[in-house]
């Protein structure tokens, strides 16, 4: 069932049900909407994301989530034109359910370093996390080969970018500010190993 837009009864879906739950004037006078779709995307319920002139008519929309529900519930515009996003994931991360962040660029890209998706094999893992001065990164690839560590904030900017030999890297606080932050790490092909949140007290 389409979401409704009422400028004049604008409705935006596919076949299945979609429901916006987050709406914002962007800065070229158009419209951001966030919300949910079951018509498109991975599988489940994924999160929709919807840009539209402004008459309300769809310039693009994008999808972001994996096999099981994922829950789009708020978006802003961000100073560089793009676009953050909070929800809730059943596809990614630790348990069941976890929070969701997404930011794009301006026409709703997500840099893949933090919504690079990989559901059958997240190979590292962070001890402790969260962190006070230092953790350790664990890599379960049985490859001692060189590796990449990118860590990036809660903007999806990269902060620190690393390369290390072995199976564990050790990650030490230094200037970072408490908050959440989300690492990536590569093998030398520059092939996606796994991704973690990391939250700096």
């Amino acid at each position: 069932m389409p979401l409704e837009i009422h400028y004049g009864q604008k409705k935006i879906g596919g076949t299945g049900y979609e429901w916006g739950t987050s709406a914002q004037q962007t800065l070229d006078g158009g419209y951001i909407i966030t919300g949910t779709t079951s018509s498109y995307g991975a599988g489940g319920e994924d999160v929709y994301l919807v840009k539209t002139n402004n008459s309300g008519n769809v310039t693009w929309s994008k999808t972001f989530g994996g096999v099981n529900n994922d829950v789009g519930d708020c978006v802003e515009q961000t100073s560089d034109h793009g676009y953050i996003i909070s929800g809730f994931t059943a596809s990614f991360g630790i348990q069941s359910g976890d929070i969701y962040l997404i930011k794009t660029d301006s026409l709703g890209n997500a840099p893949t370093s933090i919504n690079e998706i990989n559901s059958e094999k997240n190979l590292i893992s962070v001890f402790p996390n969260p962190i006070s001065a230092s953790a350790k990164i664990l890599v379960n690839d049985n490859n001692n080969s060189e590796h990449t560590f990118s860590l990036y904030d809660f903007s999806g900017r990269e902060i620190r970018n690393e390369k290390f030999s072995g199976s564990s890297f050790v990650l030490n606080r230094n200037d970072l500010s408490a908050g959440i932050y989300f690492c990536v790490v590569r093998n030398a092909g520059g092939n996606f190993i796994g991704k973690a949140k990391i939250v700096v007290e």
